[in-house]
This record gives structure tokens, C-alpha cells and sequence, in this order.
């Protein structure tokens, strides 16, 4: 049985109020890695995710879409490693979801790849660092 490629699926948010965006810096396109058995890997997660929760992923990625790379910062998401991010959201229970995921600046888009959640500053899962760069790798090298 030979091993079945990671893909990489587009995941698109409502569409963000033009912020003046300049020709310089196009609006990051938000993708979703497709797992062994095509489907989407954060798809599960968007589904439970409450109306608000929804709400506050979508302000999160529409600011964050027209935002270069080093300007992703709290409140909207954060640094976790080299090209690797999470993007900040919560819901009515202000419960702190956590969508992770990285940068492929070869066809502007940011791929989400893990979801987690924050509890009392600590990100779980807890081996999300070595999941999202396993998985950046595999989306980079199998990405087209």
C-alpha cells in the first residue's frame, strides 16, 4: 500500500472589508491541510465551534489577511516557531480555541494544520510545536 500525499485545501472566510490593502502586500489566503484520508484536518473543529467562536475566528482572519507576516501579533496570533503561528479566537465561555498552523509565501497563504486551545497561558495539545512543524513540512514538501 503506498502512502497517500498530504494535500492542501483552500479554507475561505467571509470575505474581508477592504482595508486599504496596498498592491505591495495581497491578502494571505487561508488554506486547510487535507489529511491521508482527504479531509480537511480543521473542519471537525470549525463545525463544533460555536456561532461566536466562528464570529471571533473570522475577525481574527480578516484582520490578520491583510496583515504582513511579521505584523501577525496578539490580540490576533502569535509567534510559535520558525514560519509557524496561532491564531488567536474565543467563544461565549471564553474559551480559547487555538488554530495552528504556517506560512507558504510561495502562493501567499497561511495553511492551518493542528487546533488546540489555551488554558492558563499554556497551549494544548501539548505537543503541538513538534505536530504543526511535522505537518508544515509535510504541506511544504507535497504542496503545489
Amino acid at each position: 500500500m503506498t502512502k497517500k500525499k498530504t494535500k492542501v485545501s483552500a479554507y475561505t472566510p467571509p470575505a474581508p472589508p477592504d482595508m486599504g490593502k496596498s498592491e505591495a502586500h495581497p491578502s494571505w489566503q487561508f488554506r486547510c491541510m487535507i489529511d491521508q484520508r482527504d479531509r480537511c484536518v480543521i473542519k471537525p473543529w470549525l463545525a463544533d465551534l460555536s456561532l461566536k467562536g466562528q464570529a471571533s475566528l473570522d475577525r481574527a482572519i480578516e484582520h490578520l489577511a491583510q496583515q504582513p507576516q511579521q505584523s501577525w501579533t496578539r490580540p490576533h496570533a502569535s509567534k510559535i516557531g520558525d514560519n509557524i503561528y496561532v491564531i488567536h479566537c474565543h467563544d461565549e465561555n471564553r474559551t480559547q480555541h487555538r488554530p495552528f498552523g504556517h506560512f507558504h509565501p510561495a502562493d501567499h497563504s497561511a495553511v492551518l494544520t493542528l487546533t488546540g486551545y489555551e488554558k492558563d497561558n499554556t497551549y494544548y495539545p501539548k505537543n503541538y510545536v513538534r505536530t504543526t512543524a511535522d505537518r508544515c513540512t509535510q504541506c511544504n514538501a507535497d504542496h503545489t
